[in-house]
């Protein structure tokens, strides 16, 4: 299952008109390549070892990819043990200033947000604008203080990157569970507080969706506290994906009955959308760990049909697994 999909929150306070400091849009020196490069945006995107797999290109980052994203037509990524954030854009790979755990980007790949680690304690959230390869936002709001023994503060509230919410970037931060986001485009910085809910998107669109089974119906409560399971819902969001006894189930979201669907395998580890009813990802019956064998299956998921098509079988390397670009690591599974 994936790690920390859902965030819930249970003390703060919502606060509105608070603005992030530095980097109003526009004043950012360039730091990233401006503008749309040559990757597409609806392509099945994996990763085993250094090469990367986006549609039919290939590409070789010498060392191994342990997070990524495709977002304005390039390749964002991390690599090994190392930090630096790097972007390729199918041809040639280059480092940049940036140093951080965890990527995420917009739905429409405009905006590029994480912790930046890169000028030391405290980090700070930030934000770039890819249309313009400039910081728009970078705000150290909630990541303590420069005098507090930070090292060991992240270490116990292990902030992150949550992900963005139509163009707003949402960070788990430093202070107890408060979560805050940035609006790129305004510079407002809004803290969430009591009984805040964040569901992740998947890459391609549509996101977690906190569920219960009843007698083998899927229901939607109302409260999401109320949740004892949760899986990614299209983006149209007509079905949902649930694990169930061992096995991954589709269901209708609206009237919750379970839709039957040819998955090669017991399991199904959900990639990415290429549009709101094609998904992709990963099968299997035993563990997604090399050196045991996995399919890369495309699949509609819609109400009307559920049909898989294998693209390729993979074999990772022993205790690796396939990465897709979730903007995390593949240790999530």
């Amino acid at each position: 299952m994936l790690r920390d999909v859902l965030v819930w929150v249970t003390t703060g306070l919502v606060l509105g008109a608070c603005h992030s400091s530095p980097a109003p849009s526009g004043t950012g020196a360039p730091v990233l390549p401006a503008g749309v490069g040559p990757l597409p945006s609806d392509a099945v995107v994996w990763a085993v070892g250094d090469t990367v797999h986006v549609g039919e290109q290939t590409i070789q980052t010498g060392w191994p990819v342990r997070a990524m994203v495709v977002a304005s037509g390039r390749l964002f990524f991390l690599q090994g043990r190392s930090d630096v954030v790097r972007v390729s854009d199918g041809a040639s790979s280059r480092p940049t200033g940036f140093r951080t755990d965890e990527l995420a980007a917009s739905a429409d790949g405009r905006f590029l947000g994480f912790l930046d680690q890169s000028e030391g304690w405290p980090w700070s959230s930030v934000v770039v604008d890819l249309e313009s390869g400039e910081v728009v936002v970078r705000d150290a709001a909630g990541m303590g203080d420069a005098d507090d023994d930070l090292p060991d503060l992240y270490e116990d509230a292990e902030p992150r990157v949550l992900g963005f919410d139509g163009d707003d970037l949402y960070v788990k931060t430093a202070s107890g569970n408060v979560v805050m986001s940035w609006n790129p485009l305004t510079g407002e910085r809004t803290e969430h507080g009591d009984q805040f809910f964040f569901a992740r998107r998947a890459p391609g669109g549509g996101r977690v969706l906190p569920a219960l089974i009843r007698k083998g119906v899927l229901v939607v409560p109302r409260d999401p506290y109320r949740s004892t399971q949760w899986g990614p819902a299209s983006p149209d969001g007509a079905v949902a994906l649930q694990s169930v006894a061992g096995r991954t189930r589709v269901y209708a979201v609206d009237g919750g009955r379970e839709l039957p669907t040819d998955f090669p395998g017991r399991r199904f580890i959900l990639g990415g959308w290429t549009d709101p009813g094609t998904a992709y990802g990963v099968a299997f019956d035993g563990s997604p760990f090399g050196p045991h064998r996995v399919r890369l299956v495309s699949c509609r998921l819609t109400l009307e049909q559920r049909r898989c098509r294998v693209l390729s079988t993979i074999q990772p390397p022993r205790h690796e697994l396939v990465l897709f670009p979730t903007g995390s690591s593949a240790t999530d599974y």
